[in-house]
């Protein structure tokens, strides 16, 4: 909220001011000391933030969970764990840059070259943050529309209108590539062809486990506290009356905790976590178990079988799931 009101004021001061500022160089300088004038008090206010950002998420979470969490990672680790998330997400972004520094160079008036000229730095921009970490594709895709609906209408009139067929046929695949689902899919194919999979212990993958088809068996098993893989947990809410120990939400760093140790870990860790949740059913999904291959959960959906869980989903289908068994209700 502070930095949204800061952020309005400096920019209404840079229109009232910037008027008396002619050359470049003096409102750059106002830019920048209108920036500052933001930046200075919200880190003073909040240094926090700034050198402690994830505050005090225990280690297990912060190493097992936020370091492999698809959006944190860096391009050279994304590139190994799904290439075609990259490129479905930075391609079109350097191509809508290219695009809009193209249309601002030609542009016959000067307040619309400086709009391209805008959108061009911000999706620029956002092509140097995604190169640290994937989240920078998100806010610059904002702009994308912007640059991508004008190139493909262009491109469309100029093959209607029979103009130079290799520069409209060109035009037309360069506005495509501002398509996330069209930069990706040489990828894609080259995946499908070859059965590529991504490497195991960079970061589990959403499966048709977590579908609606999938998780709405557990639907019938009545309302419990269910044990399952953190990326499943919002998948359970919105398709099942059952409740959750964890889900992909930082702020749940206890249950994301206990369920990272629940499944990575030996028999007595599962149990130990299913009961002081106290869990119902625990669930899992077969291919999510592949990166833990010494963990309990691999060998529970190996076909491991043990007194105190009773199969209630098995099958051919990628969701597993359990009754917890109380020692209890054994005797």
């Amino acid at each position: 909220l502070l930095l949204t009101c800061f952020g309005g004021a400096a920019t209404a001061a840079a229109v009232f001011a910037g008027r008396r500022f002619g050359s470049w160089r003096a409102r750059l300088l106002l830019a920048g000391l209108l920036g500052s004038g933001v930046a200075i008090p919200l880190l003073a206010l909040y240094a926090g933030c700034l050198l402690n950002p994830l505050g005090d998420l225990p280690d297990i979470v912060r190493r097992d969970w936020l370091a492999q969490v698809a959006e944190a990672l860096s391009l050279p680790r994304a590139l190994l764990y799904s290439p075609e998330m990259v490129l479905g997400g930075i391609v079109p972004l350097a191509i809508g840059a290219v695009l809009a520094l193209r249309r601002a160079r030609g542009a016959a008036i000067p307040e619309a070259a400086y709009r391209d000229a805008v959108l061009a730095g911000f999706l620029a921009a956002g092509v140097a943050v995604a190169a640290v970490q994937l989240r920078g594709i998100y806010a610059a895709s904002a702009a994308l529309p912007l640059v991508a609906g004008p190139a493909l209408d262009r491109a469309l009139r100029m093959l209607a209108a029979r103009q130079d067929r290799a520069r409209a046929f060109a035009s037309l695949a360069l506005a495509l590539g501002t398509l996330g689902k069209v930069a990706a899919l040489p990828v894609l194919a080259v995946q499908a062809v070859s059965g590529w999979k991504a490497p195991a212990g960079i970061t589990r993958q959403i499966s048709d486990c977590a579908d609606q088809r999938s998780v709405a068996r557990l639907r019938a098993l009545g309302p419990a506290t269910v044990l399952a893989p953190i990326d499943l947990g919002p998948a359970l809410l919105l398709h099942t009356p059952h409740a959750i120990v964890a889900a992909p939400y930082h702020r749940a760093a206890a249950g994301i905790a206990a369920t990272l140790t629940a499944f990575s870990g030996s028999e007595a860790d599962l149990r130990r976590e299913a009961e002081a949740a106290p869990a119902g059913l625990v669930a899992l999904c077969r291919a999510w178990t592949e990166g833990e291959p010494d963990s309990f959960a691999h060998a529970l959906a190996a076909g491991r079988r043990v007194p105190w869980l009773e199969p209630v989903v098995a099958g051919s289908g990628d969701l597993m799931a359990w009754r917890v068994v109380r020692s209890d209700a054994r005797r």
